[in-house]
This record gives C-alpha cells, structure tokens and sequence, in this order.
C-alpha cells in the first residue's frame, strides 16, 4: 500500500477502527438496521492489507449480532473493540487504529434522512479511501453504482414508512 497523506504514517499494517451502527448499517439498535453500503469497500480495504477492528458500544447479544453479520458478509474483523497488538506498546482502552471510520466522528461524509438519524455515506468514504490510495480507482467505481442502489433503497423505504 502506498499511504499518501501526510497525517497517516506508512506502517506494516494499516488499522481501521469502524463503528456498527450509523455506519455499518442503519440506526435500529437493538436490532440490525440496513445495509448502508459499507460492505462493498471495506471488502476492497480488507483486499487492500487495511485489518478492521469492529469499534461499538455494542455489548453482549447486541456485540455477538454485530461480529456475525459483519463475518456472514464476509467481513474479517482483526479485533473487536481492541486491536490486539497494542498490548505491545500500551495499557489504553482506546483502541488504535489508524483510520476510524463512525457516523459520530467530525467530518465524516454522512446520508440524511428525513426524520430519522444519518448514516455513513459510503460513496464518499470510497473516495477518501481512493484519495488516500487505500482503494484502486476501479475497485470504487465498481462500488459506487452498487452503493447507490442501496441508498436509493433505503430513501424509498423511508418515504413508505
């Protein structure tokens, strides 16, 4: 991977610290909201050498649903609310991460809804990560049109409920 930005330094492995909900999938805690697009780029992150570290404040059954619809859609998590090799340098709760990617999060790209909360934009998200050469051109432009059938479902679905 070729990091190009000057706040993220080249290392041998790139962490990102993603959120679930808001951000994975639509706000429906304590269920599972929809699918907001994600899964197609953070498939091309994971493809890239990017390891996820799953970064909610979901607990117990909630957690346990999290990790097993991230892993159905094929998504590899590296950690779980820890990135497991920072025991190595710190005693922090936090978990390192180099990019962390939560609809709560300044300046993230987000989708609104009327009525209800926003969630991650995905398109936008997919052109930060090609900007910062962690996604390929055509790995986001096969994504894009993929990602915006999603959010046009989910603002149909809006206007019936």
């Amino acid at each position: 991977m070729n990091y190009n930005h000057p706040d993220i330094a080249p290392s041998k492995d790139f962490y990102i610290g993603l959120d679930f909900d808001g951000t994975v999938v639509t706000h429906e805690f304590p269920g599972i909201g929809e699918d907001t697009g994600a899964i197609h780029i953070l498939r091309y992150l994971i493809d890239s050498g990017c390891r996820i570290v799953l970064n909610t404040m979901r607990s117990g059954s909630g957690l346990e649903d999290a990790k097993l619809y991230l892993t159905e859609k094929g998504i590899e998590l590296f950690g779980c609310n820890h990135n497991p090799t920072q025991t190595e340098w710190t005693t922090s709760p936090k978990v390192h991460a180099d990019l962390y990617i939560d609809d709560l999060a300044l300046g993230c790209p987000l989708a609104y809804r009327p009525n209800k909360k926003p969630y991650v934009d995905w398109i936008r998200v997919g052109q930060h990560c090609y900007l910062h050469q962690l996604i390929t051109s055509e790995q986001l432009n096969e994504a894009i049109p993929k990602i915006r059938k999603i959010q046009q479902r989910i603002c149909e679905k809006d206007n019936y409920q």
